[in-house]
């Protein structure tokens, strides 16, 4: 895989996040919160498409399996010179979770968490996966 260094803007890339995930909302009782640090700069250097992957796989998950309650997408700067910026990226819920057990396999192979979570909360259970 091969990521794109090029500029761009935080502030529009959470504009479309929320967009995304408004659209997947439905009827639910889910506020979706965005916390973005301040301290950031405006524009950063990197694969906006890559990140903006991963928080739709990320957001949306823990959208999907929040009935009600809160999902959180954060981010902050960890660290920062004249070169370069370390971002956090953080999504939190107040959905069912994932066991200590799951987590420990979220990034092996293909393997979903439960039959029962895949028949109640639909999809194939790729999202984390990919």
């Amino acid at each position: 895989l091969v990521l794109e260094m090029l500029p761009f803007e935080l502030e529009p890339l959470m504009q479309d996040l929320a967009v995304v995930l408004s659209g997947n909302q439905g009827d639910k009782d889910v506020e979706v919160i965005f916390d973005i640090d301040p301290e950031l700069p405006s524009a950063v250097v990197g694969d906006r498409l890559r990140l903006q992957q991963i928080l739709i796989n990320l957001a949306g998950n823990a959208l999907k399996f929040t009935a009600r309650g809160h999902v959180l997408v954060s981010l902050r700067r960890l660290a920062h010179d004249a070169h370069l910026v370390r971002l956090r990226v953080l999504v939190a819920d107040t959905g069912i979770g994932i066991s200590a057990e799951q987590q420990q396999r979220i990034f092996e192979g293909f393997t979903q968490a439960e039959a029962s979570t895949s028949r109640r909360f639909g999809g194939t259970g790729l999202g984390l996966f990919i």
